[in-house]
């Protein structure tokens, strides 16, 4: 089967004793559409949360309605298309189904994989161990997938044996045509509205970018089978999070000028490559542009080809952090990342030119 343009259809997200302390599951019924550009939307059955991507627009909204208080609006403009300037796309398939992926690559031994019968439907099952990052919090997750269309069931969170959360698929539908007024979510009159600016520009190319910005784009010369350049971004500043220092405070932010963002999309999967010019304010080098969580360590490789040949980059695979790599040389900062397997990010940075 070839790779769907959109999924779109019900969520229904349950979430059980362990998580809320209450006896009876607490479940909530969302509507969705998601597109393979990363566009997405969500809305809540009763109308009181709706969120919408326009991935071509670089813009997304968020209403929240407050019985009795009003509404609310964040409304966000110039969003950079992928990590690490961009927040996860908020959608809870999404991220639920990043949360299994990324803990398969950094513990590939730890999963397991089976058939089991659902609604009388076959259906694969990946269940791994995740991290822990709250307490209390799951520490399993289980990724259910229709073996004909490759495309998600459900996926359950567990706290060892005991439910923590499910998110179940309802009435999927795949390839149903999609305009942006779907992802478009309305503003109700009297809301009060909060703007943002991410600061992100769509172009058109890399050389477009390449003279927005004053140097030249790094373009991999290879890419993972399927991947294709759907996004070109430039920024001409923007910031980082500072690195988390021993006494568990967070440093200041790092604020970059010149970012260059290339966004590559296979299918539903992204894997980005940016490039940026500046330097932390405090230490004045860089640390990690996607943060750093305590008890998470990179493996440090040295590139053989490429533009950054000879340059030292940390590759980080360890939940929860986006896989990525990254490295920097006098002139630049640069960040590989995607649900790819080591060999994979650190073949795209040795074929940057």
């Amino acid at each position: 089967m070839s790779s769907p343009s959109s999924l779109s259809g019900g969520l229904t997200i349950t979430e059980f004793t362990a998580r809320t302390g209450v006896p009876e599951p607490v479940g909530r019924a969302y509507t969705f559409v998601w597109r393979v550009d990363g566009s997405y939307r969500y809305t809540l059955a009763d109308q009181t949360f709706d969120e919408g991507y326009d991935a071509a627009l670089g813009a997304r909204r968020t209403l929240q309605v407050a019985p009795g208080f009003g509404s609310v609006v964040r409304d966000e403009a110039s969003v950079a298309p992928g990590p690490p300037d961009g927040a996860s796309p908020g959608l809870p398939l999404a991220n639920a189904m990043t949360t299994v992926f990324r803990a398969v690559l950094a513990d590939p031994a730890g999963a397991t994989v089976v058939e089991e019968t659902r609604d009388d439907q076959p259906v694969v099952v990946i269940d791994t161990p995740i991290l822990k990052v709250t307490d209390p919090g799951p520490d399993r997750a289980r990724l259910a997938v229709n073996p004909d269309t490759n495309l998600p069931v459900a996926v359950s969170f567990l706290v060892g044996d005991q439910p923590w959360e499910d998110i179940r698929v309802d009435n999927p539908a795949v390839d149903a045509p999609l305009g942006a007024e779907n992802f478009v979510v309305p503003v109700p009159g009297g809301a009060q509205i909060t703007p943002f600016d991410g600061g992100f520009r769509r172009v058109t190319s890399p050389a477009e970018a390449t003279a927005a910005v004053g140097y030249a784009a790094a373009v991999p010369a290879y890419i993972p089978e399927g991947f294709k350049l759907s996004e070109v971004a430039v920024a001409a500043q923007a910031q980082s999070p500072g690195a988390i220092n021993p006494d568990g405070t967070q440093a200041p932010a790092q604020v970059a000028e010149g970012v260059i963002l290339l966004s590559y999309r296979r299918g539903f999967e992204q894997m980005v490559v940016t490039t940026r010019r500046g330097i932390d304010p405090i230490s004045q080098r860089w640390t990690n542009p996607f943060g750093t969580v305590p008890g998470v360590e990179g493996r440090a490789i040295e590139l053989e080809s490429g533009r950054f040949e000879g340059v030292t980059v940390e590759s980080v695979q360890a939940q929860p952090a986006v896989p990525h790599l990254w490295g920097d040389t006098e002139e630049l900062v640069f960040t590989v990342s995607g649900i790819l397997p080591p060999d994979e990010l650190t073949r795209v940075a040795n074929s940057l030119d």
